[in-house]
């Protein structure tokens, strides 16, 4: 897998190494979840991503290593004010599987020594 983004946003966005480097840990150490409640919605539809390397949608159980791919690769973490609950923050990212594949949009949400995956799609718009 070739991972890609957008380089010109990361200067733009900023870049916030440590929260980075805190998801990744926490992401490997199996901190982490995606569970869907009105009081936090998840979007998670890793059907829509197709893998570049096998032509098949992405199976649910390969997105938390996608994920921590993408951060690994040094994608940068935007930070993102969350209407539900209201008040609380996120970290987001656009990035590609790949030059071809399309722009998957990934949303996340820290609490203490865990990480809530609160968005995984295709991209649906670019802002």
């Amino acid at each position: 897998m070739n991972l890609t983004w957008d380089r010109a946003r990361e200067a733009r966005d900023g870049n916030y190494p440590e929260i980075r480097g805190r998801l990744i840990d926490l992401i490997r150490k199996g901190r982490r979840w995606s569970a869907f409640t009105s009081y936090r919605p998840t979007e998670i539809r890793p059907w829509e991503i197709v893998h570049p390397e096998t032509g098949l949608p992405l199976p649910r159980s390969s997105v938390w290593t996608v994920v921590e791919g993408f951060l690994g690769s040094g994608v940068p973490p935007r930070r993102i004010g969350l209407r539900q609950p209201p008040g609380e923050v996120a970290w987001g990212f656009r990035a590609r599987m790949s030059s071809e594949s399309a722009t998957v949009y990934v949303k996340l949400q820290l609490f203490g020594s865990k990480v809530l995956l609160r968005s995984f799609h295709e991209a649906e718009y670019d802002d």
